[in-house]
């Protein structure tokens, strides 16, 4: 592996985790911020509370605009 592969990726890979940091922010944070054990509970499928049902809201919105933000970029590639 070439060194420009290599740090090729590295780059993909904290960009990776920059996103998935970012996601979960999102989940956590809002009107009410919730407990990272909700949001963990609600991954797994529990909504026995309100802060594990609002993740549950929360989760489309942010895999929404994942798809909206990677559409657009790929959008702006294409008419470059």
């Amino acid at each position: 592996m070439s060194h420009h592969d290599r740090r090729r990726t590295t780059a993909l890979i904290v960009v990776a985790v920059v996103i998935v940091a970012l996601c979960l922010a999102s989940v956590v944070f809002g009107a009410r911020d919730i407990a990272l054990g909700d949001v963990i509970a609600a991954l797994r499928g529990h909504d026995d509370t309100i802060a594990q049902t609002a993740v549950n809201r929360r989760i489309p919105r942010t895999l929404l605009a994942l798809v909206v933000g990677a559409s657009l970029g790929l959008s702006g590639a294409v008419m470059q």
